[in-house]
């Protein structure tokens, strides 16, 4: 069982989030990976991370040695992760999973829990992972901050159960991170005071993500997707995906699109490095369209070669229903990449015109006419990848790292009253009044 954090004189914080590498899928979360890395140069940090029942019996072993070696003392600048199983009986009422969870902590780990001594408690996605979190902290009389994601606010807020535990979550909460403005407008909308929360975008990591020759990155291409991705002539295009394979992404619309333009640019390839749930649909229609052999289906790859993916590219393409301020800009920006992307959450404000076009959600015609502009006929003669690099290296992970570990470390006198009893969140999640006019927010300034 992990022993408490050693070094009493450095406030500790403990997380507690799914969003986290396991060692079976290594680049799962990997923005809270890089953020909390920063983040336990001056913190002692412990990272809590939760695994569903059923992922945890496949991988026990492999857990159960990742637990052994967080069992040492904490030293400082040093992260450690601990993992934990997430019980609910099947088929349960995904309402209760929040409780679930918080049974599971104080099975697995109470004297990680409810002994040790943490100046703060984070809870990282919404639901049920900040849920329980905030309940934690509040038997144990500890602050608790909430971080919330994407999707954990988009769709979690439309379901009445996950909603109403959220809201009380939050607003019991010493602050509210988002890493996106369009989540915080959600949870202002919900009734939070807009004093509680915080816009810090995740960064990006300057000393990997730089311009780069295109044709060298491509030859280092067969090599990095093991066969998934053919040697390029020096005149073929590349339009890049970057990210999960799921509906919201909109990737088989990107995929319609792309075919209905290649059919007629026999030099045009598509690559999609990721995986999730679409992959099989994705596949089918690439193969009805005939293309199948310009549309490569990547898989995951290890994050630290993405940077020559996008060096490789012509263009990053993001066509998605939802997001907040996708890290996939930002690096494709900061390696000089121009990017087509779909106008939702933040990338209105943060993609300008020599950086990029974007497009209205779900207009399969506008995505074809901004991919055909953007390869064929690009503004002012040609993108300039300079520009674009210089101005996405301004995106670094230092100004908010510095943000979230302050609302951590708040002095407990200067934290707002919390909400009551986890019984209230249960209620009806109606907004609650409070003071304040203004919302406090990190940002790379152009």
């Amino acid at each position: 069982m992990t022993t408490e954090v050693q070094d009493r004189a450095t406030p500790s914080v403990l997380v507690i989030t799914s969003q986290f590498g396991v060692p079976w899928e290594p680049t799962r979360g990997i923005f809270n990976q890089q953020q909390f890395a920063r983040l336990a140069d001056s913190v002692s940090l412990t990272v809590l991370v939760v695994v569903p029942w059923r992922e945890a019996l496949r991988h026990r072993l492999a857990l159960r040695r990742s637990n052994a070696g967080a069992s040492r003392p904490q030293v400082r600048g040093e992260l450690r992760v601990r993992y934990t199983p997430f019980w609910y009986p099947p088929g349960l009422w995904r309402g209760a999973h929040a409780a679930c969870l918080l049974l599971s902590l104080l099975l697995h780990c109470p004297r990680l829990v409810l002994g040790a001594r943490w100046s703060c408690i984070l809870g990282s996605w919404a639901y049920p992972d900040a849920v329980a979190a905030a309940w934690l902290a509040w038997l144990r009389q500890t602050p608790a901050v909430m971080k919330v994601h994407g999707t954990d606010i988009n769709d979690y807020l439309s379901e009445p159960a996950k909603r109403r535990q959220i809201l009380w979550a939050a607003r019991s909460c010493r602050a509210v991170v988002g890493v996106g403005r369009g989540l915080l407008d959600r949870l202002e909308s919900a009734g939070l005071p807009p004093d509680r929360l915080h816009w810090i975008r995740h960064g990006v990591d300057s000393t990997r993500f730089l311009p780069a020759p295109r044709q060298a990155a491509r030859m280092q291409l067969a090599s990095l997707a093991a066969g998934a991705m053919p040697a390029l002539p020096a005149k073929a295009k590349l339009l890049l995906f970057v990210g999960r394979l799921h509906p919201v992404k909109n990737c088989a619309g990107l995929v319609e699109a792309f075919c209905s333009l290649a059919a007629s640019r026999p030099h045009w390839h598509l690559a999609l490095v990721g995986d999730g749930p679409q992959r099989d649909v994705l596949s089918r229609l690439a193969q009805s369209s005939g293309l199948f052999g310009r549309v490569h289906l990547v898989g995951r790859v290890d994050h630290n070669h993405l940077p020559t993916w996008y060096a490789a590219s012509d263009l990053v393409c993001l066509p998605s229903q939802n997001e907040g301020l996708p890290n996939v800009v930002l690096e494709a920006l900061a390696c000089g990449r121009p990017v087509v992307a779909s106008a939702v959450g933040d990338l209105p404000a943060i993609l300008p015109g020599f950086a990029g076009i974007l497009t209205p959600v779900g207009d399969l015609v506008a995505l074809r006419m901004a991919i055909s502009e953007a390869i064929e006929s690009p503004p002012d003669g040609g993108w300039d990848s300079q520009r674009i690099a210089a101005y996405g290296q301004r995106f670094g992970w230092g100004e908010g790292v510095d943000a979230l570990r302050t609302l951590l470390l708040i002095p407990q006198d200067a934290i707002a009253p919390a909400a009551g009893a986890p019984a209230a969140a249960m209620g009806d999640g109606s907004p609650a009044s409070a003071p304040g006019t203004c919302r406090a927010s990190v940002e790379a300034r152009p």
